[in-house]
């Protein structure tokens, strides 16, 4: 307090007090201060102390940054009782902490500390310390005083405090920790132990008090539940193909009578189960309260809580209805599309919430829908509701960026519920909207034109326009939207707004980032992976001006024109000036494309299109052989087992075509057929039993990097299981063997920058090559084959150095392969000199001499089979002779081996053994001389 506010409160409490009191105080006062003046004076080591005399003459010194120096240098300060002796020890406590900081060294860890709102706090403010200012806050009197904030383990023990409010703060703070950490900002940067802070939570369930309660189970929500995924998916819940709900788990089948069981019981609860949204959409509680009367029930078309309908319950129930056909059935049968007409027809003035209510509505609806429940009784109930919210929307919805979002994907969630209809009763009652239906994409698709498309709701909003001329035009007349097409969407296509909108494709797209998202960020916690990690922070995987929705939809429209003779779209489609960055994005697929992305769940439309624009007629015309090889390769490494279809027709257009491989068309058929066989026969497709909307969020793609040698790791199959081929998968050793190296000839014949895979990796597979149980080797057609191979693979790896310690995901490592191909060519080598070859690469001088150790002294007998030329090794014999060997031990196996007659005479092993003694003992006798 000031000092005038001290007089101030000093007079009011002399006003509110006896006057013979204050006068009884007074009187004590000066007594005792009397005697303090006596002693005072008594004592001769004190000078006198007078009143004007300032008290800070007897203080001891205190440190200017104490904040009991302004109260002791205060005047009067000795009246002031219990004042006359400074305690420095006591005072101390009141001392600031000096802000003096540990300088880091660039790299150095530090232990991370965090505000109660779970926000990580820097080392060093940039801002304090730029501006020389001091606004720390939450000191902590532990280690490091200094530095504000609390860290893991003080928050942990806080958390288990006998204070309520510091238990409160400290869940608090872990939960706003989880909040982040979901986004990705805490990857890379902490290592928070998501095991112990769940178990720290699930203790803080036990505790009895709400309010504590309360703070767990919202820390509890932002740990398994990612808020940002569920944004994500509400957002391209509208485009075309995007209804699919993922799974991120494999649920246990039980039984049907469990099932059933647990469907009446949420039968029984549909009408009280309302979700909150009190914690601004960031967990879902439910609530259940119990009617008494039916006739209760009866009368409510659905509970209201907070005195408003939650969109959270409504889109609960959409989960559910997508996940199994059985779940819709017999949420339907308790009245589900009354309500839905119920909250759909309100035509009062839209607020915020009413719309995100209507939104989920139109979503169960569409729902139902595609899972063919109710078609008649639908589009008879909820036509006049259609509508007058597209009326509405003519008139009210603005396009431009500044108008509000939700009205346009309100706008986008009413298109696509209109074109999931396609039942019988939709033929005579929905050309009554078509009217509607052409205005509002006039309109749009005007305002498109003015305005540009800048934000991923306007993206959505034509996007769902082009559905619905493609779904009209399907089931009823190609005619009826002719107006649209010719003034508008033409219009469209050749404006610059759309070219700009185009040119997006390469930067936004999602299989094209050198980044991965956070799928498997931590593996008992998945998540759709809706956030992809750049150097720069954690970023969205779908952009704001994301283009492959949009333009995998009028790409159909223009196949569909295209197939009635129309080329009105095409003509403007086709032009350079929008085909360029297509071609562009295309030839990158074939440089650089994200394997791992392109599983994520949000590419799955970007595959379709890439897949649209491969199978058009023509694209093939801006591409070289190799080029259109090199993408078709990669898209495929990139497929799962969902796009069976689609790896069939590439294989039979692209890969297995004469036009690209320069050999006759039966042989590439029965290749074609042979590795879909080892695909089906890997990967088995069962399709559910009943209609679902829900897809794995994450599959692993179908066909490995290396599929044209994949055939080959049979072979090694067969050879370690001692078993012939089995018929049902591929007829016989020597057929694998002639489809492989032809097509892997002929296609890197027609791509020589192709690489399948690495050099050592191809050795290996060679090898395999060898090892069949058949030793289909030896058949001069094969044997001629393998040679013709291996001379051109020697070849390209003179000045190659193979890395046998590599560890390639899903394959055996070389040593323990080389040593089955040892015992193999001991066995089974018929004195074969391509076998041979083989035998000899890692004994070059430029590798490990392990290898040349393990040959020589484990497997010496095999070295009197070697037989192969000079011309058969990379590298030639120099190769095998310079540097002269230094290796003790393996300088006494050469001449164990020389001595003993293990090698045959002038074989290559004879020659490299003779060399290095001859080079050891030129040695021994200079240094000896």
């Amino acid at each position: 307090m000031k000092e005038e506010e001290i007089l101030q409160e000093q007079q009011k409490l002399m006003e509110s007090l006896d006057p013979s009191i204050i006068a009884l105080l007074a009187k004590k006062r000066k007594e005792k201060f009397q005697q303090f003046k006596t002693a005072v004076s008594n004592d001769n080591d004190i000078s006198h102390v007078d009143r004007s005399e300032p008290f800070n003459t007897i203080a001891p010194s205190l440190h200017s940054s104490n904040a009991a120096v302004p109260l002791v240098e205060r005047g009067a300060a000795e009246q002031w009782i219990h004042f006359n002796v400074v305690e420095t020890d006591k005072l101390e406590w009141m001392r600031d902490i000096p802000n003096q900081k540990m300088q880091l060294k660039p790299g150095e860890k530090f232990e991370a500390r965090f505000d109660w709102k779970g926000i990580l706090i820097p080392y060093i403010s940039d801002n304090n310390k730029a501006e020389n200012k001091d606004e720390r806050e939450l000191y902590l009197h532990g280690d490091e005083p200094q530095r504000p904030g609390y860290t893991l383990q003080e928050l942990f023990r806080l958390a288990r405090s006998n204070v309520i409010q510091q238990r409160i703060s400290a869940f608090g703070a872990i939960s706003g920790m989880l909040n982040i950490y979901q986004q990705g900002f805490y990857d890379r940067i902490v290592e928070l132990p998501i095991t112990k802070i769940f178990f720290l939570l699930r203790f803080g369930f036990d505790d009895k008090n709400p309010a504590i309660l309360e703070v767990v189970a919202k820390a509890l929500a932002f740990l398994f539940y990612n808020e940002t995924d569920e944004i994500l998916l509400d957002f391209c819940y509208e485009n075309p193909g995007c209804h699919w709900q993922p799974t991120l788990r494999v649920l246990k089948a039980d039984s049907d009578h469990e099932d059933a069981y647990s469907v009446e019981n949420l039968q029984k609860q549909f009408a009280q189960l309302q979700m909150s949204n009190a914690t601004n959409q960031t967990f879902m509680r439910a609530e259940v309260e119990e009617e008494s009367e039916e006739e209760n029930t009866t009368k409510k078309q659905a509970p209201l809580f907070y005195d408003y309908p939650q969109h959270l319950y409504l889109k609960l129930i959409r989960i559910m209805i997508s996940s199994k056909l059985l779940i819709a059935k017999k949420l339907c049968d308790t009245k589900l599309i009354d309500i839905l007409q119920n909250y759909l027809s309100c035509h009062d003035d839209l607020k915020t919430k009413m719309i995100k209510v209507q939104i989920e509505c139109l979503r169960i609806l569409k729902c139902l829908l595609l899972l063919r429940i109710d078609y008649d009784i639908c589009n008879k109930k909820f036509l006049s509701a259609f509508r007058y919210m597209l009326e509405w929307h003519y008139n009210h919805l603005i396009y431009e960026e500044g108008g509000p979002y939700l009205l346009r994907q309100h706008a986008a969630a009413i298109l696509m519920c209109i074109t999931s209809t396609s039942g019988p009763s939709s033929r005579e009652t929905l050309p009554l909207l078509a009217d509607i239906l052409n205005d509002c994409c006039c309109k749009w698709f005007h305002a498109a034109t003015r305005s540009g498309v800048k934000e991923f709701s306007q993206i959505t909003l034509l996007n769902t326009c082009l559905n619905v001329v493609v779904w009209y035009n399907r089931h009823f007349d190609l005619t009826r939207f002719s107006n649209f097409i010719n003034k508008y969407l033409k219009v469209f296509i050749e404006s610059e707004c759309f070219e700009k909108f185009t040119e997006n494709i390469m930067h936004s797209s999602i299989i094209l980032h050198d980044s991965t998202d956070r799928r498997t960020v931590h593996q008992s916690l998945p998540n759709v992976g809706s956030i992809i990690m750049h150097a720069y922070g954690p970023q969205l995987i779908v952009s704001q001006k994301y283009p492959i929705y949009f333009l995998s939809t009028l790409w159909r429209i223009m196949e569909m024109y295209l197939e009635n003779n129309n080329k009105i779209i095409s003509e403007c489609l086709l032009k350079p000036v929008i085909v360029e960055p297509l071609v562009k994005y295309l030839h990158l697929i074939g440089l650089r494309c994200n394997r791992y992305l392109a599983t994520n769940f949000f590419s799955k439309m970007e595959l379709r299109f890439i897949y649209q624009l491969l199978r058009f007629s023509g694209i093939e015309t801006y591409f070289q052989i190799s080029e259109m090889l090199q993408i078709v390769y990669n898209f495929l490494n990139c497929l799962t087992a969902e796009y069976i279809l689609e790896i069939e027709q590439l294989f039979e257009k692209i890969i297995f075509n004469p036009r690209y491989l320069n050999t006759n068309k039966e042989f590439l058929d029965r290749s074609c057929n042979k590795y879909l066989e080892m695909i089906y026969s890997l990967h088995i497709v069962v399709r559910p039993n009943e209609l679902t909307l829900a897809s794995p969020f994450s599959q692993i793609p179908v066909l490995p990097i290396d599929w044209p040698y994949f055939p080959l790791r049979l072979i090694l199959q067969n050879f370690l299981e001692n078993v012939q081929h089995k018929p049902s998968i591929i007829s016989s050793e020597r057929e694998v063997l002639q489809i492989v190296l032809r097509f892997v000839t002929q296609l890197e014949k027609c791509n020589q920058e192709l690489n399948i895979v690495t050099s050592t990796e191809k050795l290996m597979y060679l090898m395999i090559a060898f090892m069949g149980p058949d030793s289909s080797f030896l058949d001069p057609d094969i044997h001629k084959m393998l040679h013709q191979h291996l001379l051109k693979f020697y070849t390209e790896s003179k000045n190659i150095k193979f890395d046998f310690d590599a560890v390639y995901p899903g394959k055996c490592q070389f040593q323990n392969l080389y040593a089955l191909f040892v015992d193999h060519f001991q066995a089974a080598s018929y004195g074969d000199e391509l076998f041979s070859s083989l035998v000899m690469v890692p004994l070059a001088m430029k590798y490990d001499n392990k290898w040349r150790r393990r040959l020589w002294s484990d497997y010496a007998s095999a070295l009197r089979f070697l037989n192969c030329g000079e011309t058969l090794l990379i590298g030639g014999l120099t190769a095998y002779l310079e540097p002269a060997e230094e290796e003790e031990s393996l300088l006494k196996a050469y001449n164990q081996a020389l001595n003993t007659n293990l090698l045959r005479l002038n074989s290559l092993p004879y020659e490299i053994a003779k060399h290095h003694i001859e080079q050891f003992q030129q040695r021994f006798t200079k240094d000896f001389i």
